[in-house]
């Protein structure tokens, strides 16, 4: 068995009818309509659609499942300032070649994975941070070229 993951939904379609009904072959093609919409649907979740930004940014509802693109300081807003939600998550991507700061809004606690340190954060040029919310306005980061 293969330990890499096959993104590819592989469904073997039924034979063509035997009949020369029409309705039997318009079945089959709303049928391959639906998985190929299945196939797409599922691609869509194995990657981190991204959003570019070029100017200091705070993060918003819609950018969770989303990769934040920037060379450009980014907010962290408080839950009431965003509407986020338990275990919403986001990425930010310095694309930049200077560090960029993640900034916690007023009540805001930006906690460093496995080290429980709460500040502000800097990432690195092509640094990359995963910020998931716990609720009560604190967010673990975690990351490569995140301090």
């Amino acid at each position: 068995m293969s330990d890499q993951f096959n993104s590819k939904v592989n469904v073997q379609l039924p034979l063509l009818p035997d009949s020369d009904s029409d309705s039997e072959f318009n079945k089959l093609i709303v049928i391959y309509n639906a998985i190929k919409q299945l196939q797409y649907g599922v691609d869509q979740f194995l990657d981190i659609p991204p959003t570019v930004k070029t100017a200091a940014y705070t993060i918003a509802i819609t950018d969770r499942g989303n990769s934040i693109d920037t060379n450009a300081n980014v907010t962290v807003p408080t839950e009431a300032n965003s509407g986020f939600a338990y275990g919403a998550t986001v990425v930010v991507t310095n694309v930049g070649g200077s560090n960029i700061s993640l900034i916690a809004q007023a009540g805001v606690n930006l906690i460093m994975a496995a080290t429980a340190q709460v500040s502000n954060k800097t990432i690195v040029p092509y640094g990359i941070a995963t910020l998931r919310y716990l609720g009560n306005n604190n967010w673990i980061v975690a990351g490569t070229g995140v301090y």
